[in-house]
């Protein structure tokens, strides 16, 4: 975790955020199949790459879960983005 935006910034550029045909719906249920397997991995004190591997897989499907949402509604993420929150 970090409050750096160029840590998050990097994070972003390296997600393909190409929409995919797939259902929001299956998306969804990865990622919280993903999250109990991550919630496990660290009950369990899994492999660090084991954790790394699941953690690359929630973002990955983050990503895909995004991309797909915003092609659905450009607008939206537009006014997201504009968006400034307050001090």
């Amino acid at each position: 975790m970090s409050d750096h935006d160029a840590n998050l910034d990097l994070l972003i550029d390296r997600l393909d955020l190409t929409p995919s045909g797939r259902e929001v719906e299956t998306i969804i249920r990865e990622i919280v199949e993903a999250f109990d397997r991550s919630w496990r991995g660290a009950e369990s004190d899994a492999l660090p790459g084991d954790r790394l591997e699941t953690a690359a897989l929630m973002s990955t499907l983050a990503g895909e879960l995004v991309a797909l949402l915003a092609g659905r509604d450009r607008e939206a993420v537009a006014r997201f983005l504009r968006h400034k929150a307050p001090k």
